[in-house]
Order: C-alpha cells, then structure tokens, then sequence
C-alpha cells in the first residue's frame, strides 16, 4: 500500500512540477565528455471513456477512467571507440510503463476473465520480463560499412496508421493504437544481426541485409477488460451462464503458449536496396519470415474448444459453479513461413505544389488464413495459403491559411496528410477468414481499401498545436481523433483529444465502444 501511495505522490508531484513553470533545458543529456548521450520521453496518458452509460458496466468499473498509465522511453548511446577510422557504438532503449486505473478502481479486475493465467495478471499493471528493453546493440561503423548486432527495431516504411511494408518488428497493441501513440511505443524489438554497405554505384545505392536466428515473437494482443481489449459486458453476452467469459483471452492466450520459442528453424531474413534515381528516393526489399498472427489448428482447436467451453458450460449450468477453462497441452495455433517483396518511393512534385508523394507497395506469397464456413471464426474447418499484394499512397503538402498564417501562426504553414490503403488477396473463397480486424476486409470481401489523414497546424508562436486526425473504411468504419496541444516550450506537451471509433459492420467493430477523452503530458528530451 505503502508503494502506490508514494508512487501516486510521485506522479502528481511531476503534474505540479510540469505545471508551475517550463525552464529550458538541453534538447539531449550528454555526459562524461559527450561519450553518453541520452534522450526520451516521459508520459502520463488518460483515457477517460464516454460510453459507460449501462448499468451492467458498475460490476467493471468504479470511474469512466480505465486507461491511466504512466510511461517512459529511454534511449541511450555510449561511444565505446571514435576515431576517423571507425566507431563502436552501444546503443539501448528501455521502456517502463504502470497502469494507474486499477490501482484507484479495483473492480476494473473483475473485467479480466478467470481463464487469464495468474502469472500472466501482473503486465496489466506493469513493465515485465523482457518488455522492459526495446533495444539492445553493438553498432560498429568503418568506412562503408555499417553493421548492427543485438535486439534492434527496424523501420522499412513510414505511412501513416497503417504498416504495409514496415513489417518486421511484431506490435505490441496491449500497450497503444496506432495514429494515437508512435509506432517505436508499440513494436517489439528482436534480436538480429544488420548489415548495410553504401556503395558508389549510381544513385548512391545503400545495400541492407539483417538476420533474425530464430527469435520469433508473436504479436501481443490486448486482454478482456483492459482498455484496448473487449468490452467484458459484451464478451460475457450469448455464453452459458454458469461459465465465465473469456473466450477471446483463452484463444490469445492458447496463441501466445503454442508460439515458437527461439530455435534456429525459426530463422527470418529481409534484404534492402536503397538508392536516388531521377529525383526519386526509392527501396526494393526482400523479406521472408513466420507470420506474426496466430494461424488456428482446426481439428485440434475445435476440440479443445468443446473440453474447455462448450462442455465446462454445460457442467457448471448443472453444478451451478463456474467451471473455468485451461490452457491445452495440445497446440491449437501455429505460425507459418510465408514471404514478401516490395518496394518504397518517394518524390518531391513541383508541379503539384511542392508537394511530397510517397509509395509503398508489396506482394505477399504463400500468406496463411484460416476458413471456415462463410467465413464464420467460430466454425473453422481448414488452413489454407494464399499470394496478395497491397499499397499504400500517402501525399504530404504545407498550405497557408491567407493572412491567418501570417497574424497568428508566424508562418508556420499547415501539414496535410492524406493516405490510400489497398490490399487484395487472390484466389479468393467465401470462406476464407481474415482475423485481423485492421485490414478493413468485409467479411467474403477478396480486397479491401481505407483512407488516412493528418492535419497539424501551430499556433501562436508554436506554443499551441491543433491536430485532426482519422481514417475511414467504406465498409462504414471509422476513426477520428482531434488533439489539442500546449507546448509551452521545447520539451512539455500538454494534450487533449477526442478518439472515437464506429462501424456499421458488427463482425468488424474494432474499439466502437472506446470513444474517450484523451488526457496526456509528455516530456521530451
């Protein structure tokens, strides 16, 4: 008790401190002659959630706040050798985060199922295990050489929202959506080695190749209960009575124990060529490496599903006791091999008011799905592997806002984002099912095709930022997010939004009951 209370006293004491004045400081902290380097950011975040007007939510929730974290990335770089011939660098990131919500609201537990495994109850509070190093490496420089060893985060493309060449590192979604928080907070970091070699051929062409021996992660997925996870009132809907809900943290969690550990079977490679050609900056890239999603089994998981639901139902609506479910010996899920090659491309167009377009395009061969009777997740029968290819199209422009640029924002032009997303899987069935919710695919839909944008514009001597951000499905679901900020110098933001999501589709909601206000203070350094 002792611990929240001084951990409580700590975080209001930074909100006062944040709060009473901004004094200016070093953009970075270096020490010991400029041999360490470091910077982060630090932040509090608070979702304070508008849709808990039932009164099935009171068994769940003492507030309407259910997200309040607090959080903080560090990154540091120690210069082990720097001299003109060559350099070694350690380079490490650490993160640490601690949920605040239920330590001041303790029904929001009641929300976690039963059939979440006790070892596992501590992430939603805290930082653990190995979610505490982001990265971890050796990086050594001499002349056109550049090589890399250690737990790394690669970033192979930049569009907004949505990755689709930028697939290398797995995301972590218990932690953060993608549009609200940067992709560096979310995406798990592996351990490789990376290698690239700048060449004097014409266009500059920088050659890439990173090796992942076998240390597979799969993506983590949010728990029932928690912010980004279901809703458990609607999870607890349609079950037997007398089994507790859950059914989704008992596939995530049957998922995450039938993934494969670090063995060199697992091994995943990715080759890069990066070069400048007719005022081009372009890449083509090669990746080939186990699917981050879980792939189900079918005859194993539709039996272990009848033990361990259908039948405990049954039981426990006799015996009028919960029987809760446990996790198979047998494995329910697995991670197949499946390759990508695609490419990236950006350009400045005069003509089209300087404005800045970038491509991302790849093709996946031999992607695994699951099917089931029109397309229904709960009646799989089979597994099957299909090719697809996909692009993102993002334009970049900066445009004035008549003599209200001038007067109140010093000139400071408005950025403008927009992006098209498009995918398309071939041979396509109705009964193919496609698990991830985010690639916006209709249910018997082959293809897919969303909108992204960002609009950012400074105000009053850039000490206020007002943002209006979002994405739209044709299926008729949505995400809109406008931020205001206060940035009363280089390193504090203060920040209040308005995330709210929806759908027309029921079987591809997404967060539709997440809509929230958005508190955040941020330090950067």
């Amino acid at each position: 008790m002792k611990r929240k209370i001084l951990f409580l006293s700590a975080i209001i004491l930074v909100f006062i401190v944040s709060a009473s004045g901004v004094r200016q400081v070093m953009a970075e902290v270096r020490l010991a002659d400029d041999k360490i380097i470091l910077n982060g950011t630090i932040k509090q975040t608070m979702y304070i959630r508008t849709q808990m007007n039932s009164t099935e939510y009171k068994e769940y929730h003492k507030t309407h706040v259910d997200y309040n974290r607090f959080s903080a990335l560090l990154q540091a770089q120690f210069k082990i050798k720097d001299c003109q011939e060559e350099s070694i660098n350690f380079i490490t990131a650490l993160k640490y985060w601690y949920e605040l919500a239920p330590v001041y609201d303790p029904k929001m537990r009641n929300g976690m199922s039963p059939a979440v495994p006790e070892r596992d109850r501590n992430w939603y509070s805290r930082t653990k295990d190995r979610d505490y190093v982001s990265e971890a490496y050796i990086d050594y420089i001499r002349g056109p050489w550049n090589i890399r060893f250690g737990q790394q985060i690669v970033v192979w493309g930049e569009t907004d929202i949505k990755r689709t060449v930028d697939i290398i590192n797995p995301i972590d979604v218990r932690l953060g959506s993608p549009g609200v928080d940067a992709w560096e907070e979310i995406k798990m970091g592996l351990f490789m080695l990376r290698g690239t070699y700048q060449t004097q051929l014409p266009g500059s062409l920088l050659l890439e190749a990173l090796y992942i021996p076998g240390d597979f992660r799969p993506a983590r997925l949010p728990v029932e209960g928690t912010h980004y996870g279901p809703n458990p009132v609607v999870s607890k809907d349609g079950f037997y009575p007398y089994m507790p809900y859950g059914v989704t943290t008992w596939l995530f969690d049957q998922a995450r124990k039938d993934a494969p550990g670090w063995e060199m079977k697992n091994y995943e490679i990715g080759l890069r060529v990066r070069g400048f050609s007719y005022n081009i900056d372009w890449t083509l890239l090669y990746y080939n490496g186990l699917y981050d999603a879980p792939i189900a089994i079918a005859d194993t998981l539709n039996s272990e599903f009848l033990s361990n639901y259908i039948s405990k139902g049954i039981v426990g609506s006799i015996t009028k006791k919960p029987q809760h479910p446990v996790l198979s010996d047998e494995k329910c899920f697995q991670y197949p091999r499946y390759s990508m090659i695609g490419g990236t491309a950006q350009t400045v167009v005069p003509a089209l008011h300087d404005s800045v377009w970038r491509l991302e395009w790849f093709y996946n061969h031999n992607e695994p799905y699951n099917r089931g009777t029109n397309a229904d997740s709960s009646k799989i029968y089979d597994t099957v592997k299909r090719d697809g290819c996909g692009m993102g199209l993002n334009y970049g422009d900066k445009f004035k806002l008549g003599s209200f640029t001038h007067k109140y924002c010093d000139d400071k032009m408005m950025d403008v984002s927009l992006t098209l997303f498009y995918e398309k899987v071939f041979h396509w069935d109705d009964d193919i099912i496609i698990s991830e919710t985010g690639r916006g695919h209709r249910r018997g839909a082959s293809h897919s095709s969303e909108i992204a944008w960002s609009a950012q514009q400074f105000l009053f001597h850039q000490q206020f930022m007002v943002m209006f951000m979002g994405s739209y499905n044709p299926i008729g679901k949505y995400f809109i997010c406008p931020i205001f900020s206060y940035v009363p110098g280089n390193h504090w933001r203060w920040e209040l939004g308005f995330p709210t999501y929806g759908s027309r589709t029921p079987s591809n909601k997404g967060l539709h009951d997440k809509d929230s206000v958005l508190l955040r203070m941020r330090y950067e350094f």
